[in-house]
């Protein structure tokens, strides 16, 4: 199904069911138990043939030719993995990683107290658990042990900002708002439907062809639109209540500070906070203090109105469950409201002075979120100061290349540092008009920061380039749903949709690696190997390493490199996958190289792939010790 054939079965939706919520709840359950019937069958069906298959030959052992033991020994055991690697996906277990800090009675008794108040006033149960998060916002979080199966529990995280610069007010809407999904209708369609959801993504992702491809099509774009909808509606439910149990106002300016502040992190501060990795080989643990220093300077700041503006102006697509801010304070508000009387009521509760929700926990608090984030952020922080320390200028003269300068530019873009980048990239386009890369990041950038000069970038880029559209899809799109252009974001889903209907062989050469593709050495330059291997270097796992490129036949400008990884072996069922493609992750996102990059392991799906890449003279880059003295 297309993206505009999806939107429109939204809408369709939407007016099927409007003022009936409990008749799309009951439509949206009838999917789940669907759903979950169409996958248990399956897999159930699969593994029964396998094991009566198997009985069969053990059954009749002895009357049975011994080539045709042999083959239905094999069909059954293939039989029995193929449903086994698939059923993993339903019983799968999220991994959570601890980063945030748990809210209890003892440590902040009177944050913890409105909590629990809060859930008695409204009727629900209690949270399980209360988690303050390293960001902003504030969600309910469903844990347990299998994707489709457990005990329905309910965890409330609340973004650091929250407990810092916001009124008692705002907090309690914010927290009454996340208590309305703990009523019994959110809690049954919330969790179970989004659990199904999570499977059906996983199973989709992995099931586009095969025997089930058909009902897959059927089945999943129908029932993502009504558990779509329904979220959606949910979601204006949530804001009600808390206009109810707190005030209207107090919801809606909420909401304007969850938007400016998001945005003022996005585009000041983390970009900037990344700068010192310059200088600092590890992650200094100032970060929240940096933070807190740069929200109390929102008041004052240039783009206030400009953030207020843009955030206003945003409509409601399919991307996103929850409405856009001007719908749901229209909701709230019964009208439009206005940039300028949303920026008058963001500054009269301004908050000068922090907050002591954390009371005298916040210093430990602070402390431990601090550490966590030090934590989670040091891989890529000493890659990135590794990148910077490489190419640095020793002589601090401006380097005229080209190609340095776009090595500087792509440093700064991987950091989130347009900002940097811009004026790199435009002295690039200045002593060079038509480089790609530096056109197409600057046309992105600008896009992202609502520069109509972007979108003309843009334009020029796909008039040489039309293969690139789907590139540039989404921020284009963004940028004219920001900007509330309804009838450009139906003609760019009209022009995306006919495009993937006719480049199907252009997207999927650009998006898929097989082992039926060509590969070529890789052709970079020893000074970019020693980065590649210096980033392998730092996981352990890591045994030996493989290099190449694959050659492209509808856009063969474009270089797509490809590193296939060879971990080292562990015993047991479960142990290394999950550690091996989390190592993948994070070299994928760490590693800069001059195109686009695939990592994927050399065992399992991508195993022919990896083979052939070896078969390459030229691909073998790293080898680790141990490997070397076997």
């Amino acid at each position: 199904m297309t993206r505009q054939e999806f939107d429109k079965l939204v809408q369709r939706v939407e007016v099927t069911y409007a003022g009936r919520p409990a008749l799309l709840l009951r439509k949206c359950l009838q999917f789940v138990f669907l759903g979950l019937g169409g996958l248990v069958g399956f897999f159930l069906l699969v593994s029964l043939a396998g094991l009566v298959l198997l009985y069969l030959i053990v059954h009749f052992f002895s009357v049975l030719p011994f080539a045709l033991i042999l083959l239905g020994t094999l069909i059954g055991l293939a039989l029995l993995a193929y449903s086994f690697k698939y059923v993993r996906q339903i019983f799968y277990k999220p991994q959570r990683i601890r980063d945030e800090v748990e809210i209890t009675a003892q440590n902040v008794p009177s944050l913890y107290q409105l909590i629990q108040q809060t859930t008695k006033s409204l009727g629900v149960r209690p949270f399980e658990k209360i988690w303050i998060m390293n960001e902003t916002g504030a969600h309910v979080n469903y844990p347990y042990r299998f994707s489709l199966f457990g005990k329905v529990k309910a965890d409330l995280h609340l973004g650091y900002p929250l407990l810092i610069f916001y009124t008692e007010e705002e907090l309690a809407a914010v927290i009454a708002h996340e208590c309305a999904h703990l009523q019994s209708a959110h809690i049954l369609s919330g969790e179970w439907i989004y659990r199904c959801r999570v499977a059906w993504d996983l199973f989709v992702q992995h099931n586009t062809k095969g025997v089930l491809s058909n009902f897959v099509r059927w089945f999943w774009p129908r029932f993502n639109a009504h558990a779509f909808v329904l979220s959606r509606i949910q979601e204006y439910d949530a804001d009600a209540l808390a206009a109810r149990h707190v005030s209207s106002n107090a919801i809606s300016i909420a909401l304007i500070k969850l938007r400016v502040h998001g945005e003022i992190l996005s585009e000041e501060f983390w970009p900037g906070f990344w700068k010192l990795a310059a200088d600092h080989p590890t992650p200094p643990p100032i970060a929240l203090k940096e933070m807190d220093k740069t929200i109390l300077k929102i008041g004052s700041n240039d783009n206030l109105r400009r953030l207020v503006s843009t955030a206003l102006s945003a409509v409601s697509t399919t991307e996103d469950t929850h409405p856009c801010l001007s719908d749901r304070l229209k909701s709230l508000q019964g009208k439009r409201i206005a940039p300028e009387e949303a920026e008058q009521s963001f500054h009269s509760s301004f908050v000068t002075v922090e907050n002591l929700h954390l009371k005298e926990a916040k210093e430990s608090i602070t402390t431990e979120l601090t550490e966590y984030w030090v934590k989670a952020s040091a891989r890529n922080w000493a890659s990135r100061h590794l990148r910077e320390n490489t190419y640095k200028e020793k002589s601090g003269v401006r380097q005229e290349y080209v190609e340095r300068l776009w090595e500087r530019a792509i440093h700064s873009l991987n950091a989130s540092d347009f900002r940097s980048a811009e004026p790199i990239l435009r002295d690039i386009l200045a002593d060079r008009p038509t480089h790609f890369g530096a056109k197409f990041n600057l046309a992105v950038g600008l896009l992202n920061e609502d520069q109509p000069e972007g979108l003309q970038l843009a334009d020029s880029i796909l008039e040489v380039n039309p293969e690139f559209f789907p590139d540039l899809y989404h921020t284009v799109r963004n940028y004219h749903k920001r900007a509330g252009q309804t009838s450009q974001i139906e003609a760019l889903t009209r022009r995306m949709d006919s495009l993937e209907k006719t480049h199907t062989q252009i997207h999927s050469e650009r998006s898929e690696v097989k082992a039926s593709d060509n590969f070529i050495p890789h052709t970079l330059s020893e000074e970019a190997i020693s980065n590649v291997i210096a980033l392998i270097k730092m996981e352990r796992s890591v045994r030996l390493a493989h290099l190449a490129r694959k050659t492209l036949i509808h856009s063969p400008r474009e270089k797509i490199f490809i590193l296939a990884l060879t971990f080292e072996k562990k015993w047991g069922i479960f142990s290394q996958d999950d550690k091996d493609r989390q190592t993948v992750l994070k070299i994928s996102k760490n590693m800069d190289l001059p195109g686009r990059l695939m990592v994927c392991s050399a065992a399992g799906d991508f195993a022919q792939v990896a083979t052939k890449i070896k078969s390459v003279p030229g691909t073998s880059i790293f080898q680790s010790e141990s490997n070397q003295h076997k």
